[in-house]
């Protein structure tokens, strides 16, 4: 009879020699023999992720073929593949493959010729695909053992570490359980380090053991040491986006050229004086570590007064603050439910415009924002004053002027009887957050200040209170991208600004109004109105 054995048993030696296959077909493999390579160049002592026959990823090393077992934050213990009849064989390894420590003994021999045939049919199967589509560029990342070759497996059947070492299917397909209560949460394994080809610590701090309210931040070096290099910052605190089990996200963001990066994600279970605080300490505690200095002379973030007053007893009282419009937007929805006129905004058009004029202010020339409220107030009195949520309304439109454009009167009566008045400023000047000059000159910030939180991610998950895991999934996976930005920055590549197209048209219109205004096309009470029906607030 015919002798029958296949190409792959006449590769690996087995059987008899036949005839080599038939290279008529439209597809075929290359002539020369592609997996003599692993046959001429194996060494079993070089450590290698490779993927079986059934797509498993696996460690091969010492002639044996391990399975993934778990991973802490130093460390993968992996298992024989052989366990399944009895082998207690197990070996730990470092994240990067570089030292690899037998833990257990096999009760087996090693069988080099069992990878060898593992790699030749991977191969075998690779180029069957490649003889139907264009193959790949995979990079292939493979690491240095000390006293021994690299790997000469192909990209095709070696993954790189930022896929197949750090992140193993086995290992992040089903995340762990998600804890009810902050004290059940441990960070530690590959949620406490990168997606990178190799691997970095990307967990920097976690207060579980020093204090109540939880503080969990996460940093890369590399990111630290570019955020070192800018003047600006830009600070977001986000409710939304913070896992459950935590209150809030802080993320601290930079520009790079038009564009602007997250580099540092913290999660808190608290806000107050105190986890701001304790959040740039620890950021400055470690810049200091790494030699570099943090020397910001301004930030673009919100108007939450106990975070501006920690970072100007840390960085200078001569710190600037400048607020995003979306932030101010933010506030006055916040004040309108606050105040109990949710209703209210839903049912009076009226109304809705006359909270979206104030919002508005912040495209008037600084010197007219004054008479501009002025002019607020004379609408709310003659369109509400017989509704009986006049009061209401009037303690809105007060506590913006106070806050924003006005500031507090107070006053003391003297010995001699005399009433002694004083004029404090505005908790947050108007040039903190007025944007007349910079829309008239078209400003490229604008966009970035015109920008909800978040806007700058592009793995942000669109949930609301997402899983502990899933969100630190997100984060890495946006700090790899980050870092693969800033690496093409530093080459010389221009970052492109993905710019909405609402955000284009929105301040398109904004500034020509703003260059209608000052032409003396229309009055102040009409351009506030026309600058209030291209903004929102809220769902409305």
């Amino acid at each position: 009879m015919e002798d029958s054995a296949t190409f792959l048993d006449q590769i690996l030696g087995r059987g008899t020699q036949s005839s080599p296959p038939d290279t008529t077909q439209s597809h075929t493999f290359p002539e020369e023999d592609f997996v003599d390579t692993y046959l001429n160049d194996y060494d079993p002592f070089s450590p290698e992720i490779v993927i079986t026959e059934k797509g498993a990823k696996s460690l091969c090393y010492g002639g044996y073929i391990y399975s993934l077992n778990k991973a802490t934050n130093h460390s993968i213990y992996w298992v024989c593949r052989e366990n399944n009849i009895g082998c207690m064989g197990k070996v730990r390894s470092s994240l990067t493959l570089t030292d690899i420590r037998d833990i257990n003994h096999h009760n087996h021999a090693p069988s080099p010729s069992e990878i060898r045939e593992v790699k030749a049919k991977a191969a075998i199967k690779q180029k069957a695909v490649e003889a139907y589509k264009p193959k790949p560029k995979v990079k292939k990342v493979v690491p240095e053992q000390p006293g021994s070759p690299h790997s000469s497996v192909p990209a095709a059947t070696v993954a790189t570490f930022s896929d197949n070492l750090m992140f193993l299917d086995a290992a992040i397909e089903d995340f762990p359980m998600e804890p009810k209560v902050l004290e059940e949460l441990d960070i530690d394994g590959v949620w406490s380090m990168t997606k990178s080809a190799i691997p970095k610590r990307f967990l920097l701090y976690d207060n579980r053991s020093l204090a109540q309210k939880r503080l969990v931040v996460f940093a890369t070096d590399d990111h630290l040491g570019f955020l070192s290099t800018k003047t600006k910052i830009y600070l977001d605190i986000s409710p939304s986006l913070a896992p459950a089990v935590f209150k809030q996200m802080i993320i601290i963001q930079a520009e790079m050229g038009a564009d602007v990066v997250p580099l540092i994600y913290a999660f808190s279970s608290g806000n107050g004086a105190e986890i701001y605080e304790e959040l740039f300490t620890v950021i400055l505690s470690k810049c200091d570590d790494l030699s570099v200095r943090l020397e910001p002379n301004e930030f673009v973030m919100g108007y939450n007064v106990s975070c501006i007053d920690v970072l100007k007893r840390l960085f200078g009282a001569k710190v600037l603050h400048f607020g995003k419009f979306y932030h101010l937007s933010q506030f006055v929805w916040h004040s309108i439910q606050e105040l109990d006129l949710t209703s209210l905004c839903q049912d009076s058009e009226a109304f809705r415009l006359i909270c979206c004029e104030l919002v508005a202010l912040a495209f008037l020339p600084i010197d007219q924002v004054w008479h501009g409220m002025g002019t607020i107030k004379e609408t709310m009195a003659n369109e509400f004053e017989t509704m009986s949520e006049y009061e209401t309304v009037k303690d809105l439109i007060e506590m913006f002027d106070t806050l924003f454009v006005t500031g507090k009167v107070t006053g003391k009566q003297k010995l001699n009887g005399d009433f002694e008045v004083h004029q404090l400023p505005p908790v947050f000047p108007i040039e903190s957050w007025n944007l007349f000059n910079r829309t008239l000159a078209d400003d490229p910030s604008v966009n970035n200040i015109l920008e909800s939180c978040g806007s700058n991610f592009t793995f942000v998950t669109t949930m609301t209170k997402p899983p502990v895991f899933k969100a630190i999934s997100f984060l890495q996976q946006e700090q790899q991208l980050v870092t693969e930005k800033i690496a093409s920055f530093n080459e010389g590549a221009i970052p492109q600004k993905r710019v909405k197209k609402n955000l284009v048209t929105g301040h398109e219109k904004l500034a020509q109004l703003c260059s209608h205004y000052v032409n003396g096309e229309f009055s102040r009470q009409i351009f506030l109105v026309n600058v209030a029906r291209n903004i929102r607030i809220g769902d409305w």
